[in-house]
């Protein structure tokens, strides 16, 4: 971290900066040599046995008092009895210092209102500028939205490529004895198929991946933001079901996958709301058919059409309501004779309008080109001819999804490169810590430096040792501290949750779950046996003895 000399130059020079450009006539920042000829004139005002229009106008506002033999310029006015001391910049440091520290490093505002008690002239941008800079204060600072942005956004080619694989939690809401929601998705045509289950265990998921795959196919890469090793579990599981398979899993959290899953989550709930409403019912297994169906159909905006449009070419029927016939009709059909009726008399209307309106150049054309290729070479010949000239539905649907993903991608690395700077070996960056990696009394965001720049992203080390992995561009914020040199890092692999140990004040994340079903009384309780208590995290069993 920077040394207090250096951050009170930075401080100081980013002030007077500050206040050389600010023209505004309501700018009472002063360096030290202003505020002591700022002093001098109120004195001399005071003392002239005649006053000028310039003495009575700083006597109106300003005054000067002495205390411990120092004089003091301070405001004059005000309904109550309360002094409000000048300060020159050289003196605002650690005035700023005592009251932001005094407020627990409280917000620009908590520490505004502290120093407003006491003192004229300390600006907000004055406050702004320290509170930028307060380590603390870079440690614990909330993530701005550049975790949302997409560095290198992923496009898969053709369907079965991606599978992107989340579990819903509907614990607290559980459908009997169901109480997870699998959701599968294939990330070109966003093709979704849901399913309800009892547990988040890896066989079960496996199980019920295993019953998609034999529909659809499996695909090469299976993702999902449950973790690597969740991901490792399934694929473990899967190959025992299914011993032929071979597919790989992708990296879990990844933010380039665009949070196809997620958005689509959010839907599936929504729509698991009304269908709920809308048949007045809680059985969220049958309702997830249902949903599926509606997800599917309806409208996609990043592949312009419905993903099963994109999966099989073509809208989905339901029966007879989505056929040509009036829909006054469809109450009266019966049988498979009625319908065979009403097609014929349908058919018979349909004809009698084509001939009437029938281009007779037209449909000569289509004789001969029939003709010319019925006279061709050889069947397997015209099978090649049309294979490359006509283009199936299928194929179409599939193009244009990928032509959504990668006009999506296109305006994503934009907007990332609009908002977000390359980052060189040296340069500070703070790396924001998951919840779930540090512990109640740790910061947010642990500092870092750039130490090696490569094709797939960031290396960073900490003061603890070197991060293992790569790191994505939106995953690192950058800082204007410069404390942290690429020398200062040990040279240690480590895990972050490794590195945040290291140097936590507390010892680091330390979260205990036992898991147990039992009334967790002897030592093989896990939490039991360290001598913690059993928290939310562990179960929620009411034997449970150690809570």
């Amino acid at each position: 971290m920077a040394s207090i000399v250096d951050q009170q130059d930075k401080f100081y020079q980013e002030v007077q900066q500050f206040a050389e450009n600010n023209t505004s006539k309501h700018n009472h920042l002063y360096t030290r040599d202003k505020l002591n000829e700022l002093i001098s004139k109120v004195k001399n005002a005071k003392e002239a046995s005649k006053k000028s229009d310039q003495d009575r106008h700083l006597l109106k506002k300003y005054d000067i008092i002495e205390v411990a033999d120092i004089e003091k310029l301070i405001k004059k006015g005000g309904n109550d009895d309360t002094i409000l001391y000048y300060l020159s910049i050289e003196d605002m440091y650690d005035i700023i210092k005592t009251a932001h520290v005094g407020v627990g490093h409280g917000g620009l505002h908590k520490t505004n209102k502290e120093l407003k008690k006491h003192f004229a002239n300390i600006s907000r941008e004055a406050i702004r500028i320290f509170t930028t800079n307060c380590e603390q204060c870079i440690l614990k600072r909330k993530r701005s939205d550049i975790s949302k942005l997409v560095v290198k956004p992923i496009i898969s080619a053709d369907f079965n490529c991606r599978g992107q694989v989340d579990l819903v939690d509907l614990q607290s809401v559980p459908d009997q004895e169901f109480k997870w929601i699998m959701h599968y998705q294939d990330h070109l045509t966003k093709f979704s198929v849901l399913r309800a289950l009892k547990s988040k265990r890896a066989a079960e998921v496996a199980y019920q991946l295993l019953d998609i795959f034999l529909l659809f196919g499996a695909p090469h890469i299976l993702q999902s933001d449950n973790g690597r090793e969740f991901t490792a579990h399934i694929i473990t599981e899967l190959k025992s079901l299914w011993s032929e398979l071979v597919i790989v899993h992708g990296r879990p959290r990844h933010p380039q996958s665009q949070g196809s899953v997620e958005r689509a989550n959010a839907d599936i709930k929504e729509m698991l709301i009304s269908w709920m409403n809308d048949n007045d019912t809680r059985q969220l297994s049958e309702g997830l058919r249902f949903v599926q169906f509606q997800k599917n159909r309806s409208y996609h905006r990043v592949i312009d059409q419905s993903p099963y449009h994109a999966l099989f070419g073509s809208d989905p029927k339901i029966g007879l309501s989505s056929s040509s016939l009036p829909k006054e009709l469809l109450p009266n059909l019966e049988t498979e004779e009625d319908l065979e009726k009403v097609f014929k008399e349908v058919s018979e209307e349909n004809s009698e309008i084509e001939i009437d309106g029938t281009d007779e150049n037209t449909d000569a054309e289509s004789v001969e080109s029939e003709r010319e290729l019925n006279d061709s070479g050889s069947t397997s010949a015209t099978i090649e001819v049309v294979s490359e000239e006509v283009e199936t539905p299928i194929i179409r649907a599939r193009k244009r999804a990928l032509s959504g993903q990668q006009i999506q991608a296109d305006v994503l690395t934009r907007n990332t490169k609009q908002k977000l700077s390359e980052l060189s070996v040296g340069d500070n960056v703070i790396i924001p810590i998951p919840q779930y990696d540090r512990a109640p009394t740790d910061p947010r965001n642990i500092q870092g430096v750039v130490v090696e720049v490569g094709n797939f992203g960031y290396r960073v080390g900490t003061i603890a040792g070197n991060l293992s992995g790569v790191l994505s561009r939106n995953q690192l914020e950058s800082i204007s501290d410069s404390s942290l040199s690429v020398t200062q890092i040990p040279d240690l692999q480590l895990s972050l949750r490794e590195a945040v140990k290291k140097i936590s004040k507390t010892g680091g994340q330390g979260y205990l779950s036992c898991k147990c079903k039992g009334g967790c009384n002897n030592s093989k309780c896990k939490c039991k046996k360290q001598n913690v208590l059993c928290n939310s995290r562990c179960h929620g069993s009411l034997t449970c003895s150690n809570k």
